[in-house]
């Protein structure tokens, strides 16, 4: 099973990834929303292994254990992370079962940045610091206040 210090290497891989679609964020909005999300997987992952030494086979079972293990807060960020992700994916909205032909057609690129990494990523992030290891909370790149991570 991968560690905490693997799951903060793999969140700080997708930060890296998040700088660099963040100087083109107008360009692959969507790319912003889903990485952001797989950033926060693997956070939470390194919560569960820290705190509880688990780990999720699946979404389904993550979001539950979010819940459940973290509260109703960090799953209203994480489960709006994973909404739009899926939505930046497959162009669908499930909850309202609504179809779109682009994803800026739902979420303008601006509002991307903005709410998905500024407000909700870094919330996780935050929320996340009291529950990792000392060496977890020195290594984990955080989104810096303005939304953006560089």
């Amino acid at each position: 099973m991968p560690s905490e210090s693997d799951h903060i290497s793999l969140a700080n891989r997708n930060d890296r990834t998040l700088c660099l679609l963040l100087g083109k964020h107008s360009d692959h909005p969507e790319w912003v929303a889903t990485v952001a999300f797989y950033k926060a997987v693997h956070v939470v992952e390194a919560v569960f292994d820290n705190r509880w030494s688990v780990h999720s086979n699946g979404h389904n079972p993550r979001l539950e254990r979010i819940e459940r293990l973290l509260g109703l807060k960090y799953f209203q960020h994480f489960n709006v992370l994973y909404q739009k992700s899926r939505l930046a994916r497959y162009l669908e909205d499930q909850s309202s079962n609504t179809a779109f032909r682009k994803f800026t057609d739902h979420m303008s690129a601006d509002i991307v940045v903005n709410e998905l990494v500024g407000k909700r990523l870094a919330t996780i992030e935050q929320m996340s610091l009291s529950m990792l290891s000392d060496e977890g909370k020195r290594s984990l790149n955080c989104v810096h206040v303005t939304g953006l991570p560089c």
